[in-house]
């Protein structure tokens, strides 16, 4: 057995010599625990007489030794002995220092009996332990101790597969002694002989290991499945699982990181209960939508309050200069420790006014007590898209064109009491028509391009515009991470680069990200700061609104682009005929062209920084302050090179034309809390009270510029005219000002209580309603402690929960409560007067304008069965959302139409449900996890008004109704096609100018005409419930990790195909086409109208044709990873080393006929769920590696 104290070391507890002054000793003593040297002594009487130990040192009794004293001090005299043996003796000084031997003389005896008539007439006893005895004084009470050895502990920590356990925490029991394992499960600690430690590991049970003496431990943990000791983050301050009361969803580090992912918010997609994570853009570093219990809001936004190490990200980050970003993206998906999404309001309260849409708060990795933990996570992939919309091949159109020509040559025909034949030229229809012999551009003229296809000529140009944009794009991550520390400062250092191409070819984006956390402490002062700094770059496609009209949607370019022209020119320029057709075609833009010659280049630097101070005035009552900053800096530089068209005259060369947009936005917060922690009998406390102060910043600048005189310079410095737009440019500040009150009570850890308040003050309500207070309650009864409930054997865990809590949102204009003053021109002086400048005021100001609240009650049950096999998390709740931000009608007689006022009120109720098991058989082990969420969204109030009707993208409409969700389609009824004269003579309900092969509409009013006043509620984009499921199973050194989402019962309005899914014919279709109604003989699948360029009837309006189920279950990851087995890991340098292989999104199942099922391109909470063109969402295969050293 080794100890710390070594023989060649004496005289630093021990010395020798009666002239050492007790000085000394203290110096000594405090050299001893600069190295970390310590023999801890358990001051009092010994229990039991100490017998020597066995061990490989030679036993006292076959030691001889002579000695001769006079009037010596005891220690001096052992000091002798060690000096003539190998021994060494371990003693309290405060004990021995002290006694004098008088005359003692024992000649070549053995150290027993030496020992036994040097120290019984003090009342000494001993015992060996190898080369070291140990003495103390004997036992004179029942309660005194033994001076217990301390001793240098080390071992492996495993799981129950054989596998290391980095990062368990190894504790002496009644200490404040601990440590963590490292990479390969290895500890060290000193601990006394008789001491137990513990160890613990979120995720699995406690470990109670009694010491009894050995200097090698080694341990396995076993799975805890219940996860009742898990930590979660409350918002200020954690929670073990068991004493939460509210709604609170949880991911660990391992939920996360475990899967190559770009950002946190692809991690969390379907994986907690309730909340709704969803990817409407695919590009490279484009913005999320996430949704914690459905919409509770109308006008103010519905996104969530981000937290990242206790910062509130700016409600401002989430769009760009021009376009929406990513949040979350400045954060490394591998620095992330844990993410809790605070559900209910009772959790989200203490965030007050920014709590009503959920909150999501991230902790990121901090060091630990340890040697230098380095490791690399890598990965490379490929990416591709996920679908291709299937569409016409070039003959295949070519006979589009031509059944649509003709059939609107035919009906012209027959308007004017002529008939024709489809075989008439051009010159004849002309002639037959009236029009101008010279004109090429009327839609029942045949373009000449037509005619080799359906001839069906050999070697035809044939293009696939789909595979000409988009591309297998590859995308990489290298992350390197240190972290370590000592006993008083730890850290964490990590830089991490992404390059990631886009599927859509010139566009991509790459981030260049660091952290650095660092905590340190000092007797009862704790230091600390974190430091994330992020620089991406984003090119950017324009995928989103129609292809013409200067739009230049390259996506929806695409699909309506003809396969008869070429990419490009034989002499490699860009091929334009398309955009120069004629004969009433499409007029777009080549979209390889527009994707490869324009510039658009968002530059984003962010920085986020948390420094906090902590102290502990007196026991159990702490001090905090903390100051954080979340700076974000974004310039888009566009540019359009005079070899592309104009899109008004249609020429080429154009004048160049560029935009330049800037947003700077700072954002600070400053803290101030006291917590104060108290146990006393079976009653625990814990309190919280303290202010925040939080400001914004933000400075937005939009300048366009044209009269390049060429392509060289693209910036705006090159242009001749700089133009500032009306919109987009501003300057704009807001604070708010909080107080904030927490109580939480338990009772024998079984009865729980909690209760918070918030108060905030914010800019951005009127003087009278500037401030909002947001109280809460919850309670939880942990019903398996009690005595009655211990006969149910299958129950493991039962804790019952109920809260109820008040939120606020305050996500609306900086200065809606004013009136605001905007430009407007003034004719004065005499005569005809001159044209001055002025202002006038545009709105009318509110100042009674206040906070939208969420009031909700939240009841709940986690149970864990079977001896924790089997865990259950059930929750149901209902969130009444009150005096909502609405636009109501006004007198004219104001000036004004409308007036923004609280006046609405909207309902969320629902259930989520999460199950959860892990099983092991043999050396299989499996765990899996589905969730289940339902929400069902209600208006209630509209301040009077029974509906607002909301008009988005110029085509279609959008019904909020009381007694109905927000947001609903308002459309017209499509029931079929009409088959003939006789169907159309025989339905009572007339379409006007109807058809023969055109659409059929449901007569909803019944008053025999179909109009606009036949439009209806025809679905909703809010899903009727959601689901996901993760599972892995692992295998001695291999794991398979699989993830899953899907949504249920919702609807997308996909209005892009009314473009490329219209039987007009001036774009391509989709293969839907060649089921159109030809004839009644032909009459397709009674779904799709007859082909004619010129529509007649309905045909083009927004009616359920465009509507599309909007369900799916999407594979979201399947990765198969091996762990190398350790000593081979070690052979080759690493601590540790994982190899896996993923394929991300590799399966979709939809019946969705746009390219994401997850498309909503309008974030307005009145026009949910628009597919007008979007970026799609890519297949990734990935082969990467996690490794340590």
């Amino acid at each position: 057995m080794k100890f710390l104290l070594k023989k060649k070391k004496p005289a630093l507890f021990c010395p020798a010599g009666g002239g050492t002054s007790p000085q000394h000793i203290k110096i000594n003593i405090k050299q001893i625990m600069r190295i970390s040297a310590v023999i801890i002594f358990l001051t009092g009487m010994s229990s039991l007489v100490l017998q020597a130990a066995p061990g490989k040192a030679q036993a006292l009794d076959q030691i001889k030794v002579s000695l001769t004293v006079k009037n010596e001090s005891l220690s001096s005299v052992l000091k002798r002995m060690e000096r003539s043996t190998n021994l060494h003796f371990v003693y309290p000084s405060s004990k021995i220092d002290n006694l004098q031997v008088g005359l003692f003389t024992v000649e070549n005896t053995s150290v027993t009996k030496t020992l036994d008539l040097l120290l019984q007439p003090f009342g000494l006893i001993y015992r060996q332990i190898g080369d070291n005895v140990l003495i103390d004084a004997g036992k004179k009470n029942a309660g005194d101790k033994v001076m217990a050895s301390q001793i240098n502990i080390s071992g492996k920590v495993l799981d129950e597969s054989g596998l290391p356990l980095p990062g368990v925490t190894v504790r002496v029991k009644n200490s404040p002694k601990s440590t963590v394992t490292d990479n390969a499960g290895n500890y060290h600690i000193s601990a006394d002989e008789n001491d137990v430690l513990i160890f613990t590991f979120i995720g699995y049970q406690q470990l109670d290991q009694p010491v009894n003496g050995k200097i090698s431990i080694n341990v396995s943990l076993k799975p805890s499945l219940g996860q009742m000791k898990e930590v979660v983050v409350i918002g200020y301050g954690t929670q073990t699982r068991k004493d939460v009361t509210t709604a609170v969803s949880s991911l660990s580090a391992s939920d996360v990181n475990d899967f190559p992912s770009t950002g946190v918010d692809k991690a969390m997609t379907g994986k907690l209960a309730g909340v709704q994570v969803l990817q409407p853009d695919g590009a490279p570093g484009a913005g999320i939508s996430i949704h914690v219990r459905g919409t509770g809001t109308i006008t103010a936004g519905s996104d969530p309050l981000y937290v990242v190490d206790g910062v509130p990200l700016s409600d401002n980050d989430i769009n760009g200069p021009g376009f929406k970003v990513n949040p979350l993206d400045a954060i490394n998906v591998n620095d992330i420790e844990s993410v809790d999404v605070l559900k209910d309001a009772s959790a989200a309260a203490i965030y007050g006014s920014r709590g009503s849409n959920g909150v999501v708060i991230i902790t990121t990795k901090r060091g630990k007590k340890d040697k230098v933990d380095i490791s690399l996570n890598s990965y490379y992939g490929i990416q591709s898209v996920t679908k291709e919309i299937p569409m016409l091949n070039a003959t295949q159109y070519a006979q589009l064109i031509y059944d649509a020509h003709n059939n609107t040559y035919f009906n012209q025909l027959a308007a004017k009491g002529l008939t024709g034949s489809a075989t008439d030229d051009n010159a004849t229809r002309l002639s037959k028509l009236g029009a101008s012999p010279t004109n090429t551009s009327l839609a029942y003229l045949l373009p000449p391009e037509i005619f080799p296809y359906l001839d069906g000529q050999k070697g035809l140009t044939n293009t696939n515009w789909q595979n000409a944009i988009f591309q297998q794009a590859p995308m990489q991550s290298q992350t390197l991470a240190v972290s370590g520390g000592s006993d008083n400062v730890q850290y964490y250092i990590s830089g991490n680069y992404l390059d990631q191409d886009g599927i859509v070819i010139n566009s991509g984006y790459k981030r260049y990200a660091g952290r650095v956390n660092l905590d340190a402490h000092y007797n009862h002062l704790k230091l600390g700061a974190s430091i994330n700094y992020n620089y991406g770059i984003i090119k950017y496609d324009n995928t989103e609104g129609a292809f013409n009209n200067g739009n230049n949607n390259i996506i929806e370019g695409a699909l309506v682009a003809s396969p008869f022209f070429p990419v490009k020119n034989p002499d490699g320029t860009y091929n334009y005929s398309q955009y120069a057709w004629q004969y009433s075609q499409s007029n777009g833009i080549n979209p390889v062209a527009l994707a490869m010659l324009r510039t658009d280049v968002t530059n984003e630097k962010k920085l986020l920084t948390n420094v906090y101070a902590e102290y502990e005035i007196i026991k159990d009552l702490k001090f905090k302050i903390s100051f954080g900053t979340d700076i974000s800096d974004f310039n888009r530089s566009e540019f359009n090179p005079s070899t592309l068209p104009n899109p008004l005259t249609l020429t080429t060369p154009s004048v160049p034309t560029a935009d330049y947009i800037t947003n700077q936005i700072t954002n600070w917060v400053t803290e101030s809390t006291l917590t104060y922690k108290k146990r006393w009998g079976d009653n625990s406390l814990q309190a919280l009270g303290g202010y925040t102060l939080q400001k914004e910043m933000a400075n937005a600048t939009n300048i366009a510029a044209t009269g390049f005189p060429n392509d060289l310079v693209k910036t705006i410095n090159g242009a001749t005219t700089l133009t500032i737009p009306t919109t987009g440019n501003g300057i704009n500040e807001w604070s708010l000002l909080s107080g904030l009150a927490r109580l939480q009570y338990s009772y024998k850890d079984r009865y729980l209580l909690s209760a918070a308040i918030r108060a905030d003050g914010s800019s951005r309500f009127g003087p009278s309603t500037k401030y909002g207070y947001f109280p809460s309650a919850s309670a939880g009864w942990i019903l398996s402690d009690e005595d009655f409930m211990k006969r149910i054997d299958f129950i493991s865990a039962l804790k019952l929960r109920a809260s109820y809590g008040v939120t606020g949102n305050f996500q609306i204009g900086n200065y809606a409560y004013l009136s605001t003053l905007s430009p407007s021109n003034y004719i004065l002086g005499a005569s005809s007067g001159n044209l001055e400048p002025g202002l006038y005021q545009s709105t009318q100001g509110n100042p009674n304008l206040g906070w939208e609240k969420t009031s909700a009650i939240n009841l709940g049950a986690d149970i864990s069965l079977f001896k924790n096999v089997l865990n259950a998390t059930i929750d149901v709740y209902s969130n009444n959302t009150s005096n909502l931000l609405l636009n109501v009608p006004v007198s004219l007689s104001t000036g004004y139409s409308t007036e923004l006022v609280n006046i609405g009120k909207v309902n969320n109720r629902g259930l989520e449900l999460t199950l959860s098991n892990t099983s092991q058989l043999g050396k299989f082990k499996w765990t899996n996890s589905v969730n289940y969420s339902a929400n069902r969204n209600k208006v209630l109030s509209l301040g009077g008004q029974q509906s607002i009707i909301t008009e988005a993208d110029n085509v279609i409409y959008f019904i909020t109704e009381v007694g109905k969700p927000i947001g609903n389609y308002y459309t017209l009824v499509q029931t079929g096609v009409y088959k003939d004269a006789a169907d159309i003579a025989n339905t009572p309900a007339k379409v006007p100018g109807a058809q023969p092969g055109d659409f059929k509409f449901k007569d909803v009013n019944g008053d025999g005409v179909i109009d606009g006043n036949d439009k209806t509620i025809t679905g909703n984009y809010q899903p009727k419930f959601t689901y996901g499921y993760s599972g892995q199973l692992q295998y001695g050194i291999f794991d398979l990790n699989v993830a899953a989402q899907g949504v249920y019962g919702n609807t997308i309005a996909n209005i892009a195909q009314r473009h490329y899914n219209s039987t007009e014919s001036y774009g391509n279709n989709t293969t839907d086409a060649l089921n159109r109604y030809v004839s009644p003989s032909d009459p397709g699948n009674g779904k799709v109208a007859i082909a004619d360029r010129s529509e007649t009837g309905l045909n083009a309006q927004i009616s359920t044709y465009h509507l599309s189920s909007g369900s799916y279950l999407r594979i979201r990851d399947l990765t198969l990873g091996a762990t190398l087995p350790q000593k081979m890991a070690r052979s080759i340098g690493f601590a540790s080393a994982r190899l896996y292989v993923t394929a991300e999104n590799p399966f979709t199942f939809t019946k969705y006929n746009g390219y994401n099922p997850e498309v909503s391109v309008e974030s307005n909470p009145l026009t949910p769920g628009i597919d007008y063109g979007s970026y799609p969402v890519s297949k990734t295969f990935l082969i990467g590696a996690n490794l340590k050293f």
